[in-house]
């Protein structure tokens, strides 16, 4: 039995007592009660898809009255079918493909006329699941609103290199630390000669030569312009600096008066092809959390020993008796640390493998390994010290984090967070919030006592300890119940 619904794009429009549909075969109008019986089925066939007996129930009940000639209901939906309005048998549709994964895009907007097209190119990003910040030139706002952009990215737009903020004093550091991969589009000929000289002085290339991930450059540009000496040697020497540089495509030149256009060589691709290049350079997702812990090591994450500087922050606040909680505990060595401490440990972490790991390697330690997620943790009891060392790497949102830290840190309790900051030689995909950052997230409740410089792994890091208001927790605490996991 056939099934029908109508498509998400049709071509149709109403004037009068008349009802024209443009399709394939050219333009067939409905006039009287065939456009009244179109206009109905369109109606309902927009609701979702029906087959054609259950339409034809519809009609028979809005009429009030059996259809006496169904034929020609089966009639009005080849024709419609045929135009492209209506889709016959829709599970049959081939749905477009999502994307390999998020990613979070810096979108580089330049001084070219291209650059009026940004809003589509941004929705069309979010459509395929991306988060998308924009930074944007002083020639590229003669072209595009930024009040538009910042409609629609729910982001504020970055448009000069001195316009920091107390989160982030320096808008293209922050924007190229924050960047899975960063996209200029339309990428001017200006801009191409910019950053083939290393040119800082602009925002756009100031954080694409900042940006440790992939570069993606879309140049658009007249056909003439293109075609100039400067400008190739500018794209050679870009793409032997390892930027991805987009062919052109054939497209009509705006600088010709509407009479005279038409197709030239010089234009950026259509927003699919950029996309789609955009995603294939980016790579596919990387190994979950659980399957990097299965591998057999050592990885970016395992640790042998605490860093000094949290040992010793640690051992300052450490009361034996108390509770301590350690997020994300991968290979345990800081709940370890927290044990010889003499305080009473839960130790959580997403991955299975890891706890496991952690586990064998602690046989003889009265530590709480539990498989938990500090986004939505299945934790009651306060706690006296909380140590995240690193979770906050792999996490885009902080919100549902801050949420966890102030549902179980007890009065006076001790957070100790480290997390990389942003460094040239840092080629890991991590988040890395500042302190001013997190300590907005966690809210009034929380205040920095300390920021200590340290490393993390094989990189730059910062030790940011916070303590929760409310005096101080007791030394020794009653025995902690255990959570219930279902």
């Amino acid at each position: 039995m056939s099934v029908y619904v109508r498509a998400p794009v049709v071509r149709i429009y109403d004037r009068g007592e008349r009802t024209v549909v443009l399709g394939p075969g050219g333009a067939r109008a409905f006039e009287g009660d065939s456009a009244i019986l179109a206009r109905v089925v369109l109606a309902k066939l927009a609701e979702g898809p029906i087959t054609g007996q259950a339409l034809l129930a519809y009609l028979a009940v809005e009429s009030g009255a059996e259809i006496e000639q169904p034929e020609v209901i089966d009639q009005l939906l080849v024709l419609l079918v045929q135009s492209g309005a209506v889709q016959k048998n829709p599970s049959m549709v081939v749905q477009p493909q999502r994307p390999r994964r998020p990613l979070r895009v810096v979108l580089g907007i330049s001084g070219a006329i291209a650059a009026s097209h940004s809003p589509a190119l941004v929705l069309a990003l979010q459509s395929r699941g991306h988060t998308v910040r924009v930074a944007m030139t002083a020639a590229a706002r003669r072209f595009v609103s930024a009040q538009v952009l910042e409609a629609i990215t729910h982001w504020p737009i970055a448009k000069d290199a001195w316009d920091g903020t107390t989160h982030a004093p320096v808008p293209h550091l922050d924007l190229a630390g924050w960047a899975e991969i960063v996209l200029i589009h339309p990428t001017s000929a200006t801009t191409l000669s910019r950053l083939a000289r290393g040119d800082f002085s602009d925002l756009v290339s100031a954080v694409a030569l900042s940006a440790r991930c992939p570069v993606v450059l879309a140049p658009s540009m007249n056909p003439v312009m293109h075609a100039a000496p400067a400008v190739a040697r500018n794209v050679a020497q870009l793409t032997e600096d390892g930027f991805a540089v987009l062919y052109p495509s054939r497209g009509v030149e705006v600088a010709e008066a509407p009479g005279a256009r038409k197709p030239v060589l010089g234009p950026s691709p259509p927003h699919d092809v950029i996309i789609e290049a955009l995603e294939h350079i980016a790579g596919p997702a990387p190994a979950s959390w659980d399957e990097i812990w299965r591998g057999p090591g050592p990885h970016a994450w395992s640790a042998t020993q605490v860093e000094p500087e949290l040992r010793a922050a640690l051992s300052a606040r450490a009361r034996p008796g108390a509770r301590a909680l350690d997020i994300g505990t991968g290979d345990g060595v800081v709940a370890r640390a927290l044990d010889d401490l003499g305080m009473r440990v839960v130790a959580t972490d997403l991955s299975p493998h890891a706890l496991t790991r952690a586990q064998a390697a602690s046989l003889d330690r009265p530590i709480i390994w539990l498989c938990d997620d500090a986004r939505a943790t299945k934790l009651a009891s306060p706690f006296a010290v909380i140590t995240d060392r690193g979770c906050l790497h792999v996490l885009e949102e902080l919100a549902p984090w801050a949420a966890t830290m102030r549902a179980l840190a007890a009065p006076g309790a001790s957070l100790l967070v480290m997390v990389h900051v942003l460094d040239p030689a840092n080629t890991l995909a991590t988040a890395r919030p500042d302190p001013a950052t997190i300590a907005a997230a966690l809210g009034h409740d929380f205040s920095i006592e300390t920021a200590i410089p340290t490393t993390l792994g094989d990189h730059r890091a910062v030790l940011v300890i916070f303590e929760r208001a409310g005096g101080a927790m007791p030394d020794i605490t009653p025995p902690m119940p255990l959570p219930s996991f279902s």
